[in-house]
């Protein structure tokens, strides 16, 4: 049996044990998630924090990480465009960002564990030109569907599986710019 955990590393959810120590850490609501917030990745206690979490899930046996929302380095990048956004404190810049998620993927791998982030292609294209042997593998959410089966226009779709295809290639070994 292979056993993969799960960590939210861009984002806070209210039902978590751990809320209230990094509540003021929120950067803005997350539009369509009830209770989760965008966090500031860039600091320190919260970095140590996820690591922390990988050491103990690697301990009961996990051999690799699901990282949600590493897509936090566009959100930083592109602005909040979220359709409630009320921004809790000002977002880090883009490149502290893209810093931050590095240093903790590169802390995630160097234990044994495999790292397979969820969405956040805007961060990987850049993660992974730079550092082409530590992604093994992706998650795409919404490549045809965005939630509640409301089927994705044909240009998101488009997008979802060229970047899918990008990654495949990269991660394979098949490098294409």
């Amino acid at each position: 049996m292979l056993i993969y955990g799960y960590l939210n590393i861009g984002a806070l959810e209210d039902g978590r044990s751990y809320y209230q120590k990094f509540k003021s850490l929120r950067l803005a609501y997350y539009d369509g998630w009830d209770g989760e917030y965008w966090i500031d990745v860039t600091d320190k206690g919260w970095q140590d924090h996820i690591l922390d979490l990988a050491k103990k899930i690697k301990a009961c046996g996990a051999i690799g990480l699901y990282l949600d929302n590493t897509d936090i380095y566009y959100m930083c990048q592109q602005g909040f465009m979220e359709e409630k956004t009320h921004m809790l404190r000002k977002a880090p810049s883009a490149q502290a960002v893209y810093n931050a998620l590095s240093s903790m993927i590169l802390k995630i791998h160097a234990l044994g564990l495999i790292v397979m982030p969820n969405g956040g292609d805007t961060f990987l294209r850049k993660f992974m030109m730079a550092r082409p042997n530590v992604i093994a593998t992706i998650n795409q959410e919404g490549v045809f569907f965005e939630r509640l089966n409301k089927k994705n226009k044909s240009s998101d779709t488009k997008y979802y599986k060229d970047w899918c295809k990008w990654a495949q290639n990269r991660i394979s070994g098949k490098v294409i710019s």
